[in-house]
């Protein structure tokens, strides 16, 4: 009996042993297995954390850039010159012929022969037409690039002017003759001066104008006109732009396009005849 018990307690210790060694070697390979799992993947969530952590970076608009302002050159640039043109220092200097390149500063005059003309480009972006026979001085050139106040004195003859668009509220854009004030808010005026009888005429082809003189003041909207007919006497009463000056107009607009300084505007901005000015009827 006592050989038969210590046979059934060795066998009892051998079985022990054998499962405690079966259990040992499955968990260390589940373990192993945990372990290399965990770090294949640890690169792969490591991905998706740093993913997750620029996506709002990514997602998230970038602030628009503020326009940066600053002074200006106090320049008018000649783009474009045709027939005879040119320009002094106002009032003594002498006159010599302009070209295309060359630059106006302020107290300068530019002149136009009856086959002349000019287009100018100024530092905020506004293009001007000086017209044969005429004769504009640059009288200042003040404020900012995105804030300009733009002053020019026609002593004769016809300017159109161009600007970039509305401007703000501190800008300004004035032609003046010696009868009146042409004023533009933004984006086209003309103002043509005659020296003999003292009339001055200005044309709004789009957006917004003024006229000023004898104390009175007349807004003038796209496709409007209005004149003063002397020194001293007040705007006469606004009207829908005549067929000449719409014509007139249209052939300014085609000058400026050959020279690489188009409008911003479309014909859907101004009146239809200055497209086709022959299918005008004011």
């Amino acid at each position: 009996m006592a050989m038969r018990r210590d046979i059934i307690i060795i066998s009892l210790i051998v079985v022990l042993a054998l499962l405690s060694a079966c259990s040992s070697d499955d968990v260390v390979p589940e373990m192993a297995g945990d372990t290399i799992a965990g770090a294949a993947g640890a690169p792969a969530a490591t991905e998706v954390i740093a993913e997750e952590s620029a996506q709002p970076v990514e997602q998230a608009a970038a602030p628009a850039a503020a326009a940066v302002d600053s002074a200006r050159t106090a320049k008018a640039i000649v783009v474009n010159v045709s027939g005879t043109v040119e320009s002094r220092a106002y009032p003594n200097g002498e006159f010599a012929p302009l070209v295309a390149g060359a630059e106006l500063a302020v107290g300068d005059q530019v002149r136009t022969g009856p086959d002349g003309q000019v287009i100018l480009e100024l530092d905020d972006g506004t293009r001007m037409t000086v017209a044969e026979s005429s004769a504009l001085l640059v009288a200042s050139l003040d404020g900012t690039k995105l804030k300009p106040i733009s002053r020019f004195y026609l002593d004769i003859g016809r300017v159109y002017s161009v600007t970039p668009g509305p401007l703000p509220e501190d800008a300004s854009f004035v032609i003046e003759t010696s009868s009146g004030v042409a004023s533009c808010l933004g984006s086209a005026l003309a103002v043509a001066f005659d020296r003999e009888s003292g009339r001055t005429l200005a044309t709004c082809l789009t957006g917004h104008c003024a006229i000023s003189g004898g104390g009175v003041t007349v807004d003038l909207v796209v496709g409007e006109q209005a004149e003063i007919d002397a020194p001293g006497y007040a705007p006469g009463e606004k009207r829908v732009m005549d067929a000449e000056e719409v014509e007139a107009w249209a052939g300014i607009i085609e000058d400026m396009e050959a020279a690489g300084v188009a409008p911003d505007f479309s014909s859907d901005d101004v009146p239809a005849g200055v497209y086709a000015p022959e299918a005008y009827t004011p």
